[in-house]
């Protein structure tokens, strides 16, 4: 449900990085072998994850453009990483809606990889 998230990410608390389950170091393994030196990756639902920073930080990996319904958490990643990692790029859509992606200026084909870490953390 798009309106638990959208309260979710408004209560101070939440505001700060957080991850569900696993790390980027325990999740490298999976995420590794298909994304590294890919032209762009996306991030599916990124919330205030660390894995675009640790990615990023890594320097393996493309473009890194991290997706979610949630303005407010994109602002709090975007404000958080403006300085230290300025290629991140953080988009408001919903992956649900087509129509929405394509109002993004996302268009078919154009990443070379998704993450959806949620998935990652429940089965890795």
């Amino acid at each position: 449900d798009i309106q638990y998230w959208l309260a979710r990410y408004k209560d101070s608390w939440y505001q700060q990085p957080f991850d569900w389950l696993g790390s980027f170091q325990s999740l490298k393994p999976w995420i590794h072998p298909a994304a590294a030196g890919k032209q762009r990756v996306v991030h599916l639902g990124c919330g205030t994850s660390l894995l675009a920073e640790e990615m990023y930080d890594c320097g393996e990996f493309g473009e890194i453009w991290n997706i979610d319904v949630s303005e407010v958490c994109l602002q709090i990643m975007r404000t958080r990483n403006e300085s230290q990692r300025p290629a991140l790029r953080w988009v408001k859509a919903d992956l649900r809606d087509s129509k929405a992606c394509d109002k993004s200026g996302i268009e078919a084909n154009f990443f070379d990889c998704a993450i959806d870490k949620s998935t990652l953390d429940s089965i890795c």
